[in-house]
């Protein structure tokens, strides 16, 4: 049972789809709950979030394949991206998906890192009220 739990975590946490989506759905679940109390802290936390989430996607290989598996073929995934950009050959299956991941990855720790920061300021430019700034 808890070998398949751990499994379960696993494809869960190696899945782009689905933490995109848990990104998405908890940035607007908590920008809904600061309109709807007027405390914008709350969104401004859904960024600490997101950050945890783009760590997660970016390391999507490590996670996937293990510290061992990317000490013995570090070089692959980076030669691979670099075949297919110069010689436009196709990357196998779950390379592609890394770099996906790990694309989106750093959006999201950018875009978490941004509402982390500045969340709160959202509520100034609903009320127009610029002297919270």
């Amino acid at each position: 049972m808890k070998k398949n739990l751990i499994l379960i975590v696993k494809w869960l946490l190696t899945t782009t789809s689905f933490l995109l989506f848990l990104a998405a759905g908890l940035a607007g679940a908590f920008f809904l709950i600061s309109i709807y109390t007027g405390q914008w802290h709350w969104y401004q936390r859904s960024g600490a979030l997101l950050v945890g989430i783009g760590a997660i996607l970016s390391t999507r290989k490590l996670l996937r394949v293990g510290l061992n598996g990317i000490m013995s073929g570090s070089s692959k995934f980076e030669m691979a991206a670099s075949i297919e950009l110069q010689t436009g050959d196709r990357l196998d299956v779950e390379t592609k998906r890394d770099l996906i991941s790990a694309y989106w990855g750093f959006w999201i720790v950018g875009v978490g890192t941004i509402t982390w920061a500045f969340g709160d300021l959202i509520e100034c430019f609903i009320a127009r009220n610029m002297t919270c700034i």
